[in-house]
């Protein structure tokens, strides 16, 4: 992670001036990464709208739709299991940490990656599809950073000196494709398609 005063800082006033921080209302700070961190946990959100959405249109999605639900539900759970056992052991609590950060999004990115899919290859609503797949594979780029963070962090005892460089490409390509493919599916599944007009 970043450390404080590396890049600069953001002023008060949220003008830009190359920091990673941003201040927030009541005086603390918000780094960038942590923001991405938070936007990546959150998208799923609203893929999960249209998730529910396309099950209903398309019945042979809801197995695949149903283990990406589970998951978006499951990752605040495992956040909130985390910060209570971590209090009330006095440190860390590694099994909610990984399952919130690893595990559901993993099964997230599982399950939007087999509705994309089954929807593609049926050919009925492939602009869909694709839209699912672009952003269950952002998931699966977000699952396959924490994996290699673990195990390098793990490794080095500590965050090498590469892994902010790491950080900085990987999660922000990660929430692109999560946020574009989301919005891509939701405006594909609002709008009627090219097909259905003709």
């Amino acid at each position: 992670m970043f450390r404080a005063g590396e890049l600069g800082r953001l002023s008060a006033r949220s003008r830009w001036d190359g920091s990673l921080y941003r201040r927030t209302a009541g005086g603390g700070r918000i780094g960038a990464v942590q923001a991405l961190f938070i936007g990546i946990l959150l998208a799923p959100v609203l893929l999960g709208i249209v998730l529910v959405m396309v099950a209903r249109r398309y019945p042979e999605t809801r197995g695949w739709a149903a283990v990406a639900g589970i998951s978006v539900a499951l990752i605040p759970v495992a956040i909130v299991l985390h910060n209570v056992l971590s209090a009330i052991v006095g440190g860390e609590e590694g099994v909610s940490f990984v399952v919130a950060l690893v595990v559901a999004p993993a099964g997230f990115a599982v399950g939007a990656l087999g509705v994309g899919l089954r929807l593609a290859r049926s050919g009925r609503a492939w602009e869909i599809g694709v839209s699912i797949a672009i952003a269950g594979a952002g998931m699966a780029l977000f699952v396959a950073y924490m994996v290699v963070a673990l195990v390098v962090t793990t490794i080095e005892r500590g965050n090498p000196p590469y892994q902010a460089t790491v950080q900085a490409i990987v999660l922000p390509v990660a929430l692109i494709a999560l946020v574009g493919g989301s919005l891509s599916a939701l405006f594909c599944t609002v709008v009627p398609s090219r097909q259905t007009l003709a």
